[in-house]
């Protein structure tokens, strides 16, 4: 009996244990003798499962190849429609979950194509080493006839990854427009062969309205769903549509539509057909609704709502590593980092726990998210040496992308340039344009910080074009802003307005509320280089309050310290102060780093304003341990160029420089020239009160070649302040007072009344120890009066210090 099926094994067991029983009538005995019949029995079935690979609960399995055997390429769809309606089959009655197709699309480049029987050993070892699947499910199918009138054969294949065995092989033929009915049977064949029981009433029930209700509607889910495989949204999309308009209560259709929107850009359009998918989920197996319910909760951003899924789903499959993951990457999106950290660890604990990638992935994308570029670093090459290991290459394009982005974070830029344009070319072969526009997308941000504008805009030419051939709106709204801050940054601010103009109407086109807010809010703080107008004021306003109905915490926190540092150019210092303080509030709950250090800068800079010099020492020396923390070398000096100006004022001239001379290696280190040119302004008045005069000169000759390399006029104010003091020292007394009064008036009429008292205060000063110190007494007076009126009480003491 060693070859038959497990049924006939079964009944002869039992048909041997009748016989012997009616030979045997005694009562007693025979309730112990159909005890030993039944263990018999189920150690027969135990024996049988064991020899053939018997696959369990909680299996993976890896949905490889459908190859068309078929000289009409027309039916090509049946490959993915295939994959998905019997993946579907496995979940409801084998309980085995299929792993992503785009990994296992990946993992099957170079194998040679299955046979009739599955793969080959070689090739079945190599699927199981690059994937961790349990089981693999190939086959192939052919289709005959005239049009209309097709006839399929489909042969199916369920192998054990882990030692080979042949679980089921399946054969069915039928006519072509009965796929749906012709699918149920290969499902029933393959689970009953796998040694799974029959699906109850419900579960058969359920399954069908998961399958398409007819060929027509499996061939445009086929259309749809090889689009997504291959990132091409805008094709899936179309198809999709034709599916809701000929099936229009078919939920999956519209699961898969609220994907193609999402990828395309349009997130409100997305979130509407996930909530269409689940108004029509009502009878289809549970784990699809979960997927859909857990669909809207995403595309709606309510991270409780997903994680609530995500751990219901993992109560009734606890070894699935993919709801695993689901889990993980839905906690960092909500920030709940404690959560997280014990997720993580009791994901490590599942069996493939040690050695899939993917776990490390996803700790690195948590540690970008909260800001941590030496963690990042780390758990990047953790997941980049496993991908290597198992050969998994599209993991190993993800882990590169990872890693680079972490070493550009700490100025490791070579390193970063190398492995984003590996991970471009990687992405290209293995068809994810996504990935390679994004890698492009990054060498440009790169090659613009290394000063190469030139290969900078050919790469994000490059990713343009690969974005707008996908059809992906809501990577070319990120490209445009990317090259708004580009060209911002070599000082073409008319191309930059242009760039930030198209990433709004992406924006806005795709209803993308927090990409519009963040887009808006970095042209109000450029517009806030020209003046802190009313207009600017507004502008930020309204990006703040999309930003609020977007719920995008880090864009309301950022945005909230630009509107703080525009009320604090104004001299509305209360205002400022009650915004800032909010935005530091929230910048603490979000965990990121470099959010809190904007913030505590910010603050602390109102509070210098206003007099309370000991909570801005106490906010900046805070904010730099964060930074010394963080490895954020250009913040932490940047820091030390307030706390320096605050020791210049107190007359701590020595300890002022020390940090000074420091900042400056860093900034020269970094090629940061508006930080060096503050820097070098202020050592040179360092050097003057010290007395060492040629030292100054050497500083103020720096400053100016600085000064002349800088665009942005909010950056270059307080180099201008400081270079007409020292030309006034210098002797060219007339010509510095000529300077400080022209900076006053032009910050004035930019409502920057900040640097407008800053430039009246040292041309009063000037006056003061010149030759004729009353000639100015009536425009002291004005002045101090309006530093009262506006609370800048540091100004006033040093007004009355003369430092």
């Amino acid at each position: 009996l060693a070859g038959k099926p497990i049924a006939a094994r079964r009944d002869h067991v039992f048909y041997r244990g009748w016989k012997f029983l009616r030979r045997h009538r005694s009562e007693v005995g025979a309730v112990a003798l159909i005890a030993v019949i039944v263990a018999a029995a189920v150690l027969a079935v135990f024996r049988e499962r064991q020899m053939r690979g018997f696959a369990g609960a909680n299996a993976s399995v890896a949905i490889a190849d459908f190859r068309n055997l078929s000289t009409d390429k027309n039916v090509d769809w049946l490959a993915a429609a295939l994959t998905d309606m019997l993946a579907t089959e496995l979940a409801e009655g084998a309980r085995m979950h299929a792993l992503p197709d785009e990994l296992v699309r990946a993992a099957r480049d170079g194998l040679v194509a299955p046979a009739a029987g599955g793969y080959a050993a070689t090739s079945l070892a190599t699927l199981r080493k690059r994937l961790g699947a349990d089981y693999v499910l190939s086959g192939s199918y052919l289709v005959s006839g005239a049009p209309g009138e097709g006839r399929l054969r489909l042969d199916l294949a369920l192998q054990d990854a882990r030692n080979g065995t042949a679980l089921a092989n399946v054969a069915q033929s039928g006519a072509l427009a009965d796929l749906p009915e012709l699918v149920e049977k290969a499902g029933a064949s393959l689970r009953a062969q796998a040694g799974y029981p029959g699906l109850a009433p419900k579960e058969v029930r359920e399954t069908g309205e998961a399958r398409p209700p007819n060929t027509d509607v499996a061939r445009a889910m086929g259309i749809a769903l090889d689009a997504l495989h291959k990132h091409d949204a805008a094709r899936a999309k179309d198809a999709l549509l034709d599916v809701a308009a000929m099936a229009p209560g078919y939920a999956p259709a519209r699961l898969y539509l609220a994907q193609a929107w999402k990828q395309l850009g349009y997130d409100a359009k997305a979130l509407a057909a996930a909530q269409q998918a689940e108004a029509r989920s009502e009878g289809l197996p549970a784990d699809l609704r979960g997927r859909i319910a857990r669909e809207v909760a995403v595309q709606n951003g309510d991270w409780a709502r997903a994680i609530e899924l995500d751990r219901q789903s993992l109560s009734i499959d606890p070894k699935n590593l993919e709801l695993h993951l689901s889990l993980i990457d839905d906690l960092t999106r909500a920030g709940k980092w404690n959560e997280f950290a014990v997720a993580l660890e009791e994901v490590r604990k599942l069996p493939d726990g040690k050695d899939d990638p993917r776990i490390d992935i996803e700790a690195a994308s948590a540690a970008q998210r909260r800001g941590d570029p030496k963690t990042l670093i780390a758990l990047a090459e953790v997941a980049l040496r496993k991908a290597q290991a198992r050969d998994a290459t599209a993991l190993e394009a993800l882990s590169k992308h990872l890693l680079a982005q972490g070493l550009r974070d700490v100025g490791r830029m070579e390193e970063a340039q190398r492995l984003f344009s590996e991970a471009a070319e990687e992405n290209g072969r293995l068809g994810n344009p996504h990935w390679e526009a994004n890698a492009y997308a990054e060498l440009a941000r790169i090659r613009s910080q290394l000063g190469d504008p030139n290969a900078a805009r050919s790469d994000y030419e490059r990713a343009r074009a690969i974005y707008q051939r996908s059809g992906d709106q809501h990577g070319l709204g990120i490209l445009y802003f990317n090259l708004l801050r580009m060209l911002l940054n070599i000082g073409d601010r008319d191309a930059a307005e242009a760039a930030g103009r198209r990433s709004l109407e992406i924006r806005r086109e795709t209803g993308d509320i927090a990409g519009e807010a963040r887009v808006l809010n970095a042209l109000a703080y450029m517009h806030l280089d020209e003046g802190a107008t009313d207009e600017v004021m507004d502008e930020l306003k309204h990006a703040l309050q999309l930003s609020e109905r977007a719920n995008a915490k880090l864009q309301r926190v950022d945005t909230k310290i630009n509107y703080a540092d525009g009320l604090r150019l104004r001299g509305d210092l209360a205002e400022a102060k009650e915004t800032c303080t909010q935005a530091r509030t929230d910048a603490l709950s979000l965990g990121n780093p470099d959010t809190r250090i904007a913030s505590m800068r910010e603050c602390a800079m109102i509070e210098l304003d206003m007099g309370e010099i000991k909570e801005a020492i106490a906010d900046l020396t805070e904010a730099q341990a964060i930074s010394r923390g963080a490895k954020d070398a250009k913040a932490e000096k940047e820091l030390d160029l307030d706390l320096a100006k605050i020791e210049m004022a107190e007359g701590r001239y020595v300890q002022a420089r020390e940090r000074i001379n420091a900042a400056i290696k860093e900034f020269v280190r970094g090629e940061s020239v508006s930080d060096e040119a503050r820097a070098q302004v202020y050592l040179a008045v360092i050097q003057n009160a010290l007395g060492f005069a040629e030292e100054r000169d050497r500083a103020v000759e720096r400053a100016i070649q600085l000064r002349s390399r800088i665009t942005s006029r909010l950056e270059v104010i307080e180099v201008d302040i400081g270079l007409a003091q020292m030309a006034i020292i210098a002797g060219q007394r007339e010509q510095g007072l000529a300077r400080l009064r022209e900076l006053a008036r032009d910050a004035l009429a930019r409502h920057w009344l900040a640097y407008s008292l800053e430039a009246q205060l040292a041309a009063i000063q000037a006056l003061e120890s010149g030759p004729d110190p009353s000639s100015e007494s009536i425009a002291r007076d004005k002045f101090l009066d309006t530093a009262r009126q506006h609370g800048f009480e540091w100004i006033l003491k040093r007004a009355e210090t003369g430092k």
